[in-house]
């Protein structure tokens, strides 16, 4: 009875900040994907590939400064998503440059 009426933790600021950046990152990988004119040079690709590997670093460097398991858990699903995000980026450009 007692863990029900217990409220639901909210996540730290710095995780809500986190979550902007990766909202952020997301939306300019899909962006990327959906274009057909944006990977055409090397320098856009190189400045979303920044992003994404700034991004991982800091979700794996709050992933082991972090005590509580909730924001640990969190941070890799999101680190877990940047990969994700990173290799469609990456292989849309490889598919952008070959053709």
């Amino acid at each position: 009875m007692m863990s029900a009426n217990k409220r639901k933790e909210r996540p730290s600021f710095l995780m809500m900040v986190y979550m902007w950046l990766f909202i952020l990152v997301a939306v300019v990988n899909i962006t990327g994907i959906a274009s057909t004119k944006l990977y055409e040079s090397i320098f856009p690709f190189f400045i979303v590939s920044l992003l994404n590997i700034f991004l991982a670093a800091l979700l794996i460097l709050q992933a082991l400064k972090t005590t509580s398991k909730s924001e640990r858990r969190l941070s890799i699903i999101y680190l877990i998503g940047v990969a994700v995000l990173a290799a469609v980026t990456f292989f849309r450009f490889l598919f952008m440059q070959s053709s």
